[in-house]
């Protein structure tokens, strides 16, 4: 270079500026020399950006806990379930006389083919676990437990069409007559019959049914073969719906009624025991969890109800983990 860098200094009438701009070209030839660059054709791109997108996917897939060095951070291992959450766990069924007497008598309902049992008590009672208890204690392949969730002022129309899907009933037309409805579901439980398996109805918030939608069940009690009944309903309701039937207009239907179950609040050392029942299966230690005067305050707030109880003691850790600034 510099033997080339010499020969144009030597070039008679060669300008300052002319050198300098023969150096640059030829500095830039020779580097491209030295130095071949390929142009990527495209399918080579589109492959480079196929494996970017894999790999981002990859690294997407990995646990957060990769890599992390945090002390607020817990692992998911390590977190407990909530032993008071908002969501129905029968992991934390709590055992008592009158719950186990109330899923004796809705099993032998059912087993002794009786048409209409009621499940009474306060709102946060228990009774949509008590529910769930006794279809995990049915017999799998010889029951067809169909839950039916009641909405406020549900007709006689919508429950009719609620229980056809439940059955997997379908028509290409829309059938409204009521009338009709019932004989395509009476054909439906005959049929569960002749293949030896008993539909029983969990009708949860019984209290939320019109009258007509109540004189249904009136009817479909009344379904039987071979001199017995073919289905049983089992009928979940809040305190006030016993004294709606005491109305004369449901008198027939009061009076199949055959079995009553009634649930109450807990006492306080129930209470007490709920509570460190549920620790206990969430793995908590229960001994210095809450202090008497906590269990004393949640057991008069809550009444002894055990949704109410879950809710206060929600309360009380969540304060006590923000005051601990617990995240």
């Amino acid at each position: 270079m510099k033997a080339e860098q010499a020969t144009i200094h030597s070039r008679p009438g060669a300008s300052k500026f002319t050198v300098n701009r023969m150096l640059k070209y030829n500095l830039k030839k020779e580097v491209n020399q030295k130095i071949p660059v390929k142009k990527k054709s495209r399918s080579r791109k589109l492959t480079m950006k196929r494996n970017m997108l894999a790999d981002l996917i990859v690294s997407s897939q990995v646990p957060e806990t990769t890599g992390i060095k945090n002390k607020r951070f817990i692992p998911e291992k390590s977190i407990p379930v909530d032993p008071f959450g908002d969501s129905l766990n029968t992991k934390f069924y709590f055992r008592n006389e009158q719950y186990d007497q109330a899923v004796f008598n809705i099993i032998k309902t059912i087993q002794k083919d009786i048409s209409l049992c009621m499940v009474i008590g306060k709102s946060g009672t228990g009774k949509t676990m008590l529910s769930q208890i006794v279809i995990e204690k049915l017999p799998f392949g010889r029951l067809l437990p169909i839950l039916v969730p009641v909405t406020p002022h549900m007709t006689k129309t919508a429950l009719l069409k609620l229980l056809l899907e439940a059955f997997g009933h379908k028509s290409e037309k829309s059938i409204t007559d009521s009338s009709e409805m019932i004989k395509i579901l009476r054909d439906c439980i005959l049929t569960s019959y002749k293949n030896n398996v008993k539909p029983v109805l969990f009708i949860d918030e019984c209290h939320f049914l019109s009258a007509d939608a109540l004189h249904t069940i009136r009817t479909l009690s009344n379904f039987e073969a071979h001199n017995k009944k073919i289905l049983t309903c089992i009928l979940f309701g809040e305190e006030f719906f016993p004294i709606r039937l005491k109305h004369p207009c449901y008198n027939s239907l009061r009076s199949r009624i055959f079995l009553d179950v009634r649930l109450s609040p807990l006492n306080e050392r129930e209470t007490n025991n709920y509570i460190k029942y549920r620790l206990m299966k969430a793995d908590i230690k229960s001994g210095n969890y809450f202090d008497g005067e906590e269990l004393k305050n949640i057991y008069e707030k809550s009444g002894g109800i055990p949704r109410l109880i879950n809710k206060i003691c929600t309360g009380i850790i969540t304060n006590r983990d923000f005051l601990n600034r617990r995240l």
